[in-house]
């Protein structure tokens, strides 16, 4: 929460393009998606497979998507979108990867 306030803050006085303003807060979900991902948990546990099926399913989606959804310079939102949902993805499917398949608890 603390490096979003201040990333916007720093967004609203030093940048005065909207579109920049926008695609950075919409990136901001790779943030999100960094935080969720349980890549230590499975490399302790020696369940690398598991990464790399989330991360390569989740990456061929948005790469298709990205080439069939984004055509011209006005769709920057919409890459930004796909690109950062991308990291959110991996990340929640990870984190219910092991909640439900491997049965760990976070308390």
């Amino acid at each position: 929460m603390i490096s979003l306030i201040l990333m916007f803050i720093y967004l609203c006085i030093f940048i005065k393009n909207k579109e920049i303003v926008v695609c950075c807060l919409i990136l901001f979900l790779m943030v999100l998606g960094s935080m969720l991902q349980q890549n230590w948990l499975l490399q302790g546990l020696q369940k690398m497979k598991y990464i790399t099926v989330i991360g390569v399913i989740s990456r061929f989606i948005s790469v298709i998507l990205i080439f069939t959804l984004v055509r011209d310079k006005n769709d920057v939102y919409l890459y930004c979108l796909l690109y950062a949902l991308t990291n959110f993805l991996v990340g929640v499917s990870g984190l219910f990867f092991v909640v439900y398949k491997l049965n760990v608890r976070f308390i």
